[in-house]
């Protein structure tokens, strides 16, 4: 059903199912049959939240619960929704997955935005009817460090 071509945004990835990480793969360049654009990039940096600030008696601020991101398509189009529905989420709107994301940390070296594996809840927004969408999000909750 699906055609990859050259892979440009390779340091992020997803695998369906939960500690999966000899099975994550990009989504950019994944061409639907009888789609008329691949996937395209997206935007991730600046989208990862630790959990919910939690305000101590002393001021100083701890992060609660899961982490969580976003992965921000300027354009997708109904087929590619149609696949991640069928590919991660079994049909529907949400599905247990493997991703490999940045977070909010630098690579001390590059200077570059770091990149971990999570086990993530992914969470798809219901498309409607049209043929594509603009600023369509995958939502990632539950974020746990695999």
């Amino acid at each position: 059903m699906a055609k990859v071509n050259t892979v440009f945004q390779g340091q992020y990835q997803i695998a369906a199912g939960f500690n999966n990480a000899s099975g994550l793969r990009g989504l950019e360049g994944v061409f639907i049959a009888n789609d008329f654009i691949p996937f395209k990039t997206f935007k991730s940096w600046g989208t990862f939240n630790p959990g919910d600030p939690i305000i101590r008696g002393d001021g100083t601020i701890v992060f609660d619960g899961y982490p969580s991101c976003v992965w921000m398509f300027s354009i997708i189009t109904r087929l590619q929704v149609q696949y991640l529905q069928d590919t991660y989420c079994a049909g529907g709107y949400s599905g247990k997955v493997t991703i490999k994301t940045s977070t909010d940390n630098v690579n001390a070296t590059t200077a570059l935005p770091a990149y971990e594996n999570y086990n993530a809840i992914l969470r798809l927004q219901p498309p409607g009817e049209r043929r594509y969408y603009k600023n369509y999000g995958l939502q990632f909750s539950r974020l746990i460090a695999i």
